[in-house]
């Protein structure tokens, strides 16, 4: 188990020993946390947005703003996003503050001065932060991840909101395409990127045990620019 594995792992336990009251909820916890970590089946769907064209954004609702994150105590007030903590088995802020430093770019929802999303991307996708993702990446393309709002916040539209203000700054940032990978079983996800105009390139599927994986590409599309989707208008 290499050094990142056994550092989410004791960080869940601390977390767990700190907040589980009741000690059967904790171990099952701890056990679902090592299973995910350990094991994994992949199956995803690969979609492409293309930055090309103009992206038309929808307004922001009064009290919501969006801002870029520029430093490891914003990532820290993340975990006022209910629901956040949970994302990633192995700990999400530990895992964002690990994107952060290897040139990660995030941005947060705030609705009256209080995070209650965010979203991030990557030029390049280190293997040990991103394990069994390994869709081949052109020049000119980034690497799209972790859209959440808090479940307080659902049903609102404000998932869709911020996906198309993250394809605007990627673009202004002078990126051709984005790239994500979304779990099958994600409908909600799905439902997002098919909104704001995704094209699926390909499936993605596999298995992943620690750091090793096995992985089996489908595609729909060769994957070359000429066939990168434009997003669709608001």
């Amino acid at each position: 188990m290499n050094l990142n594995l056994v550092k989410h792992l004791y960080s869940n336990l601390i977390e767990i020993l700190t907040k589980e009251k009741n000690v059967w909820s904790g171990i099952l916890r701890l056990g679902k946390v090592l299973k995910l970590m350990l094991f994994k089946k992949v199956d995803m769907v690969i979609i492409a947005h293309g930055l090309s064209k103009r992206i038309q954004i929808p307004d922001l609702k009064e009290g919501l703003a969006i801002y870029p994150i520029t430093t490891h105590d914003q990532i820290t007030s993340l975990n006022e996003v209910v629901g956040l903590s949970n994302y990633k088995p192995y700990g999400t802020i530990n895992w964002l503050h690990d994107i952060f430093s290897t040139g990660g770019l995030g941005y947060m929802l705030i609705q009256n001065d209080r995070p209650i999303g965010c979203y991030w991307a990557n030029e390049n996708i280190p293997a040990n932060l991103f394990p069994g993702v390994r869709v081949p990446l052109e020049i000119g393309d980034v690497y799209i991840h972790t859209l959440f709002v808090s479940q307080l916040n659902r049903s609102q539209k404000n998932g869709t909101t911020l996906a198309y203000y993250q394809l605007l700054f990627l673009q202004e940032r002078g990126y051709k395409r984005a790239i994500a990978t979304v779990e099958k079983a994600n409908l909600a996800a799905l439902k997002i990127h098919k909104k704001i105009g995704g094209l699926t390139l390909g499936e993605l599927s596999g298995l992943r045990f620690l750091t090793w994986s096995r992985l089996n590409y489908k595609w729909y599309y060769y994957v070359t620019r000429p066939i990168s989707p434009t997003p669709n208008t608001v």
